[in-house]
């Protein structure tokens, strides 16, 4: 047995609808995008937003005041290739 064995699995979710802070400059900004995460089995559904939100701002270099998501499953990647 593994004792070093950790309980995360990889998700991935879209994010859309983002309300980006721009300080009113007027900048192309995605709206429709995919974030991959690692999610602990133990993450609650705020820890989970709380993940996306710090990604959004990091891979972005842009704060935003809010966001839609939803978590795609496999199929539906399956899907679009």
């Amino acid at each position: 047995m593994k004792t070093n064995e950790t309980k995360t699995n990889r998700k991935i979710y879209r994010i859309y609808d983002v309300d980006w802070e721009t300080d009113g400059q007027t900048i192309d900004l995605p709206q429709d995008f995919l974030i991959e995460i690692e999610v602990e089995k133990w993450d609650t559904k705020e820890d989970i937003e709380d993940i996306l939100m710090d990604r959004i701002s990091d891979e972005s270099g842009w704060l935003h005041n809010g966001f839609c998501y939803e978590l795609i499953d496999d199929d539906k990647l399956k899907d679009s290739e």
